[in-house]
């Protein structure tokens, strides 16, 4: 898949939300509100989104991170499971020297360039 077309598809599929524990941070996940939220594996256009969901540890981590902002600012943060990038993206915001999002799923790395991209 292309770019732009990977764009088109997180854009049209996802919600850009900031419901949720860190709403300083805006990202496109799959909500109740979209058609994706109740599909299963034969009729979604991903395979196995879990870049498109924020998971409740994810959530916890970022926020903790967000709140903490004196033990982040100038290291360097390996976000480990990115999943949606939450994590890695808090680090950046509060002053990470560097920061590297690693995930199983290389699928996964590409789409959330994309996601960080869109906002």
């Amino acid at each position: 898949m292309n770019k732009v077309f990977i764009r088109a598809l997180i854009q049209q599929h996802t919600r850009l939300t900031r419901s949720h524990l860190t709403p300083e941070i805006c990202l496109h996940l799959i909500t109740p509100g979209c058609h994706l939220w109740k599909s299963n594996i034969d009729n979604c256009l991903f395979d196995d989104p879990f870049w498109a969901f924020y998971w409740p540890g994810g959530q916890v981590l970022t926020r903790y991170i967000l709140d903490n902002p004196g033990l982040f600012q100038f290291k360097s943060v390996l976000d480990v499971g990115s999943g949606c990038g939450s994590a890695a993206i808090a680090a950046k915001l509060v002053g990470a020297s560097k920061v590297v999002a690693n995930d199983i799923d290389p699928g996964t790395l590409k789409k959330q360039l994309h996601l960080w991209q869109l906002k």
